[in-house]
C-alpha cells in the first residue's frame, strides 16, 4: 500500500524564476517575439505555488505553508533588507558575462547589445572582423567594437573596387589561379655585364585570361609603361637599367638598393617572364650574355628559400673573379629577412649586413632589393648555394651569375638567372633533360643537386651517387646529354647549367631550376622568347599509355611522337614557329602531370626557363612510378 502522505511530501517541485533570470529572458523578449511567447510559458503560476501541502511526518495531519521571510542583521545588530525566498528555493550565482548577446554585470539590469559583446560589455560601434566599404578602402572593426579601421585599399590598376566589404574583380586573390598567373609581378635587374647602352632590360607578359588587359609598371613611385594587352596575345615590355643592380663595374660588396625593384601590375590576370638582357637578332644586335626568368605573381611569393647558384667564375682573359648572386625583393614595408649559411659552403661578399659566410639579418620595405654576390678566390671559388632565406612577410627570390663559364674551367662565359622556388614547391624527384641546339644536336649540361635537409641521399638513374648529406650541401654530377632522373630520399634543389659552347658552336651557358614530379599540372601556359633564332619546348607527361596532348598553337615535331623515357612519364620536344612567337601557347593533357620548359638559343645567347609553377595538389593520389627505362 502507498502511503500518500509520502506520496505529497516527495512529488517534484517547480521552482519560480529568479529576478534576474526573468530579467534577462525580458531583454532577449524585447528583440525577439518568439521568446517573449516562450518566457509567458515558462512563468504560468502553478497551482500549489502560493500555498503547499505539508504532511507532518509525526501525526501524518495535512498543513498549509506560506513563503517565508529570513531577517539578517549587520555587525551592529540591527536588521538588514529581508529577502523573501520560496520554500526549497537556491539563490541563483550570477557571474559577470555574455550570454546570446546579453551583457549582464550582476549588478546593472541586463542589456542586449546591438552589435554583440565580449569579456568587458557591448561594442560599440560594430562587431569585431566585421566589414565596410568607404569608397575602394575595406574598413573592418577593431578587436573592441569601438570602431572601424582601414584594412587595404582595393588596387586600382589591378581592376580591383571595395563591394560589401571586400576587393573583387578578376584579380581579387580567391578569384587567382593557384599558379604562375596573377596580376602583381616584381621584375628584378640582376647583375650582367653586357652593355647597358646597346641592350635593355625587359619583361614578355602574355595575356592568359578572357578579356584585354592593361598593364602598368611603376619604380619608386613612378609610372613608366602602360601598354594593353590583347587576349592570348604576348608583348615585349623594354625597362631601363637599374645601374646599382646590373653591377656592370662593381660587384666587390652586397648591398641594398632602395626602390630597386619595377611594380608590374595588371587589370586581368598575365604571366610574365623578364629578360636580363633582351637577346635575339642577328650578328652585331644579339646579346652575347643573357639569360631569363619565370616571375612568380605576388600571391604566389612566400617566406622560405634555398638558394641555388654558381660557384664565382675566374675569367681566364681579365683575371677578375666574376661573382654569383642572389636578389631578395621585398613586397611589404618593414619586411625582416634572416640568411643563415647551411653545408659550411658559403663564401660571400660582404655588404648590407651581410658578413663572409653569407650570413646576416636585415630589414626592407617594399620594392627594396638585397642583392648579395659570391666572393672566394681564383684557387677557391665561393658559392652562394646553400643559403637559406627566411622573412616574415612574402618576399621574391632569383639567383644566378653575372657570366659564367660552364664549367668552371672553360672561357666563354654567359649571364645566368632563375626564379628560385618557394621551398614548398621542391619535391625529391626531378627529370633533367638538356635542351637541343640550333643544329638540333642536345647540348651538354651540368647538374646541381642541392639537400635541403640533413640526412639526405641522392640518387642518379637509380643508383646512389652521395649519402648522408647536410642541409646546404651541394653534389655536382658529370656533364652529360642524356635523359637523367635525380632523386633524393628527402626534398632537393636541382639546378641545370647548359655547357659553355666550343668555337663555332651557337648559344651560350643558361640556367634552369627543375621542376619536382610531386607537383601537379594538368596544363601549363607559356610564351616564347621573342627574337631568337630557335625556340624548343620540352613536354614530359606522366600516362600509362603514349599521352593525348592539346597544343592551343600548333607546334613542330623534333622527334617522333612522345618517347617513354621514365616508366609512365612520357617526352616530346617540340619546335615554335617564329611566326607564333607573339602568341600565349597552352599544353593540356588529361594527366595530373605535365612539365613543360621552354628554351631560346641565336648565335651568342640563350634563355631558358620553366613554363610554369603550380601548387602541390592537397590530395595527389599516388605518384607514378618514377625508374629509368633501362
Amino acid at each position: 500500500m502507498y502511503n500518500m502522505g509520502r506520496f505529497w511530501t516527495e512529488r517534484p517541485r517547480v521552482y519560480p524564476m529568479s529576478t534576474r533570470t526573468i530579467s534577462r529572458l525580458l531583454v532577449l523578449a524585447s528583440y525577439t517575439p518568439v521568446l517573449l511567447a516562450a518566457l509567458a510559458v515558462g512563468c504560468t503560476p502553478v497551482e500549489g505555488d502560493s500555498e503547499t501541502n505539508v504532511t507532518d511526518s509525526a501525526t501524518g495531519e495535512e498543513s498549509t505553508a506560506g513563503p517565508t521571510t529570513t531577517t539578517s542583521e549587520s555587525d551592529s545588530g540591527d536588521a538588514s533588507a529581508s529577502t523573501t525566498t520560496e520554500p526549497g528555493s537556491e539563490t541563483e550565482p550570477c557571474e559577470p558575462g555574455c550570454n546570446a548577446g546579453v551583457w549582464d554585470d550582476c549588478v546593472e539590469q541586463p542589456v542586449f547589445c546591438q552589435h554583440g559583446c565580449g569579456d568587458v560589455g557591448c561594442y560599440e560601434v560594430c562587431t569585431p572582423g566585421e566589414t565596410q566599404c568607404n569608397g575602394d578602402t575595406v574598413e573592418v572593426c577593431n578587436e573592441q567594437g569601438e570602431g572601424f579601421e582601414e584594412s587595404e585599399t582595393c588596387d586600382g590598376l589591378m581592376g580591383l573596387t571595395c563591394h560589401e566589404g571586400v576587393c573583387t574583380g578578376l584579380c581579387a586573390g580567391l578569384e587567382l589561379n593557384n599558379d604562375n598567373s596573377g596580376c602583381d609581378f616584381y621584375p628584378t635587374v640582376t647583375a650582367n655585364i653586357i652593355d647597358d647602352a646597346e641592350f635593355r632590360f625587359a619583361v614578355r607578359v602574355a595575356n592568359s585570361g578572357a578579356e584585354d588587359v592593361t598593364t602598368v609598371i611603376h619604380r619608386n613611385g613612378i609610372q613608366l609603361k602602360e601598354q594593353l594587352v590583347p587576349v592570348g596575345k604576348a608583348i615585349t615590355i623594354e625597362l631601363p637599367w637599374v645601374p646599382e643592380l646590373k653591377a656592370t663595374e662593381d660587384w666587390e660588396y652586397s648591398r641594398v638598393v632602395e626602390a630597386g625593384a619595377y611594380r608590374l601590375r595588371s587589370t586581368g590576370p598575365v604571366i610574365v617572364y623578364q629578360y636580363n638582357a633582351n637577346g635575339g637578332g642577328e650578328g652585331a644586335d644579339d646579346a652575347e650574355s643573357n639569360d631569363a626568368s619565370m616571375l612568380l605573381p605576388a600571391h604566389r611569393l612566400a617566406t622560405d628559400y634555398f638558394v641555388s647558384s654558381y660557384p664565382s667564375w675566374p675569367d681566364p682573359n681579365s683575371g677578375l673573379l666574376m661573382p654569383g648572386f642572389y636578389t631578395i625583393t621585398a613586397l611589404h614595408d618593414s619586411t625582416y629577412v634572416e640568411l643563415t649559411s647551411l653545408g659550411g659552403q658559403v663564401v660571400a661578399r660582404p655588404g648590407a649586413g651581410v658578413n663572409f659566410l653569407g650570413e646576416g639579418q636585415l630589414v626592407l620595405n617594399r620594392g627594396d632589393v638585397l642583392e648579395v654576390f659570391s666572393g672566394g678566390s681564383e684557387n677557391e671559388p665561393g658559392t652562394l648555394s646553400g643559403t637559406r632565406i627566411e622573412a616574415d612577410q612574402p618576399v621574391q627570390v632569383i639567383a644566378g651569375h653575372m657570366c659564367a663559364g660552364v664549367p668552371l674551367g672553360d672561357d666563354t662565359c654567359n649571364h645566368l638567372e632563375e626564379s628560385m622556388y618557394p621551398a614548398d614547391l621542391l619535391g625529391k624527384y626531378h627529370l633533367v633533360v638538356p635542351p637541343l641546339s640550333l643544329d638540333q644536336q642536345p647540348h651538354l649540361q651540368e647538374v646541381h643537386v642541392l639537400a635541403t635537409m640533413s640526412g639526405t641521399t641522392i640518387e642518379v638513374n637509380d643508383e646512389e651517387v652521395a649519402s648522408n648529406l647536410d642541409a646546404g650541401q651541394t653534389v655536382v654530377l658529370p656533364v652529360g646529354s642524356e635523359p637523367t632522373l635525380v632523386s633524393g630520399t628527402k626534398p632537393i634543389s636541382v639546378a641545370q647549367f647548359v655547357v659553355s659552347p666550343k668555337p663555332g658552336e651557337t648559344g651560350g651557358p643558361a640556367m634552369l631550376i627543375a621542376q619536382s614530379l610531386e607537383i601537379y599540372n594538368d596544363s601549363q601556359a607559356f610564351v616564347a622568347p621573342a627574337g631568337y633564332d630557335d625556340v624548343f619546348v620540352d613536354v614530359f607527361v606522366a600516362s600509362e599509355a603514349p599521352p593525348n596532348v592539346d597544343l592551343s598553337v600548333p607546334m613542330e615535331s623534333v622527334n617522333e611522337g612522345y618517347t617513354n623515357i621514365v616508366a609512365n612519364y612520357w617526352y616530346q620536344r617540340y619546335r615554335v614557329d617564329p611566326m607564333y612567337y607573339d602568341l600565349l601557347h597552352t599544353v593540356t593533357t588529361i594527366s595530373q602531370h605535365v612539365f613543360v620548359s621552354v628554351y631560346g638559343e641565336s648565335t651568342r645567347g640563350s634563355a631558358w626557363y620553366p613554363a610554369g609553377v603550380q601548387s602541390p595538389s592537397p590530395d595527389p593520389g599516388e605518384l607514378p612510378v618514377v625508374r629509368l627505362i633501362r
